[in-house]
């Protein structure tokens, strides 16, 4: 059988929303700590989070770990 899904699949479900959730709480805790002035500051990071979770739910977070070609039929 030959594997026709992506190898970074794992990367895009488990790897990158860590990394974008994480980075934009950290900038969130930093700039509440910091007592940044203006709205912006604060209210920027979680839009983001929110535009990310419903993109990630839309096209990654559903994606199969792998897909195996296996002549007329495709393993899931």
């Amino acid at each position: 059988m030959r594997r026709i899904s992506s190898s970074t699949t794992f990367f895009y479900k488990r790897i990158f929303p860590i990394l974008w959730f994480g980075i934009l709480g950290v900038t969130l805790l930093v700039a509440l700590k910091d007592g940044a002035e203006g709205l912006p500051f604060v209210l920027l990071p979680l839009v983001m989070m929110a535009f990310g979770y419903v993109i990630m739910r839309l096209l990654i977070f559903d994606m199969l770990d792998q897909v195996l070609d296996d002549g007329d039929a495709l393993v899931l």
